[in-house]
């Protein structure tokens, strides 16, 4: 997973970083990163949609699509 976290563009992976592994709020990665609540909420949702769209090996538990 942190592979796959890594490989998010700046932006996203930024917020993500923000977000997910320390827990601030949005309104204090806002501050931290000098934009708005509301680019944070986008760039979070981005790097989270595009996280989902990895392959399965880096999601525990889920079974690849031909392992079906």
């Amino acid at each position: 997973m942190l592979p796959a976290i890594d490989a998010l563009p700046e932006d996203e992976r930024e917020v993500f970083d923000l977000m997910r592994v320390p827990a601030v709020t949005q309104a204090e990665a806002a501050w931290v990163l000098g934009v708005s609540s509301v680019t944070v909420k986008r760039r979070l949702s981005r790097g989270l949609r595009l996280l989902t769209e990895q392959p399965a090996d880096i999601r525990p538990g889920e079974k690849p699509p031909d392992a079906i």
